[in-house]
């Protein structure tokens, strides 16, 4: 695990989720997650696996990005066309659309409560990351999800100043907060919802 700034990304990741789900179970979601304990090692297939069967309203991916020190923010990614990897096509073209309103209505709601606490990167398509371009549009949990799925990149670690709002116990529950109030707001009374 690469250390940058003092932490993890699998330490942030991992940290967030269970906070994440404290909130929304106390919401009534049926939180499903895709791995039991911070350093157990779960495939891109294994979790879109563990959605798929799940039977998900939405596949919720907790992420944190890296680039130069001097990006920051948060950005919401969904995929708006197709990929292959590995053999498999995906996402099937139906769940594109379904997709791009849950990233909006997360986004919209999580940053209404943050109310500029982090730079809004706004909501982009998984065809904007290095890995979904190379697969022809869509990154790897897209290209095996048969569920809705929206991808969050909380920070950026590269920047000590994300970094420092990320691992603030009270910044940090804003955040959260925001995050649930935008999964919320997606799922209406959703009863599933998978996270990394």
């Amino acid at each position: 695990m690469v250390e940058q700034n003092g932490v993890t990304e699998v330490h942030v990741n991992w940290t967030i989720a269970l906070e994440l789900r404290e909130l929304l179970e106390e919401s009534g979601v049926r939180v499903v997650m895709t791995k039991s304990e911070e350093d157990e090692y779960v495939t891109n297939r294994d979790r879109a696996r563990i959605a798929n069967e799940s039977g998900a309203d939405l596949f919720f991916r907790i992420h944190c990005d890296n680039a130069v020190p001097e990006a920051r923010g948060i950005t919401f990614y969904c995929p708006d066309r197709q990929g292959t990897w590995e053999g498999e096509t995906g996402p099937p073209l139906e769940l594109i659309p379904p997709c791009r309103e849950a990233a909006e209505a997360i986004h919209d709601a999580a940053m209404s409560e943050l109310d500029g606490l982090l730079r809004d990167r706004g909501v982009k398509t998984d065809n904007d990351t290095v890995v979904g371009n190379r697969q022809g549009g869509a990154l790897r949990g897209s290209i095996l999800s048969r569920v809705p799925i929206v991808l969050v990149e909380i920070c950026f670690l590269s920047n000590p100043d994300d970094v420092s709002l990320v691992t603030d116990p009270a910044t940090r529950s804003r955040i959260v907060s925001a995050l649930a109030s935008g999964i919320l707001a997606c799922l209406g009374s959703g009863e599933d919802h998978p996270s990394d």
